[in-house]
């Protein structure tokens, strides 16, 4: 469980396994990586997966993930906290 594997990584953090990615983490890499392409580097086409079991919260984190990048676009590519 989540707990566990806290209390793990609490314990010892080198040998605890890292967390898995958090949805905004992961949205914010994907648009900086889509907006590469204005900069001169390869482009690289993105797409995000969200998975999960039923009641895990998958329509709840793709809300979060499409507010993320909106904010992120309707900015210029820079959220200001």
């Amino acid at each position: 469980t989540q707990r566990s594997a806290g209390a793990l990584r609490a314990a010892d953090p080198e040998s605890a396994q890292p967390p898995p990615p958090h949805c905004f983490a992961v949205a914010d890499q994907a648009y900086r990586q889509m907006r590469s392409a204005l900069t001169g580097r390869k482009p690289a086409d993105q797409a995000i997966l969200i998975s999960g079991e039923s009641g895990a919260g998958k329509t709840e984190t793709t809300k979060f993930v499409m507010r993320y990048l909106a904010g992120l676009s309707l900015q210029g590519g820079s959220l200001q906290g």
